[in-house]
């Protein structure tokens, strides 16, 4: 759900985070996609052994938004990821783990600016 929501959105969002998912209405996606859908950056990670979310369901979204709709894939050169990070754990079901916990977490760090912080007084 928050792949189809972040993709047809009219405000230009920071980057999503997609875990165990796949994308629906396919058919009508291309006239439903928002401004900023090749631009948002999004980290996508997925078991392998998924009951609930069939591991084929998840890379043939995949491949329709890489190739139909035109995100492009990882990062450039910066590390500052720019397109689409998909990655797949092996023997994980439809819950999260450790590893994937950690890569979540280094995207968001590289995906996000900067806060300032106001200096002590």
């Amino acid at each position: 759900m928050s792949l189809l929501t972040g993709l047809t959105s009219e405000r230009k969002l920071g980057g999503l985070v997609i875990l165990s998912g796949w994308l629906p209405l396919r058919h009508k996606f291309k006239a439903m996609a928002g401004p900023h859908a090749t631009s948002t950056p999004i980290f996508w990670g997925h078991g392998t052994i998924d009951p609930l979310v069939k591991l084929e369901m998840s890379k043939e979204s995949e491949k329709f938004i890489t190739e139909e709709v035109g995100v492009p894939g990882q990062t450039d050169k910066s590390g500052i990821p720019k397109g689409l990070d998909y990655r797949l754990y092996e023997g994980l079901g439809h819950s999260t783990n450790y590893q994937e916990l950690e890569d979540t977490k280094a995207w968001l760090i590289r995906a996000l600016p900067p806060v300032d912080t106001p200096a002590s007084t």
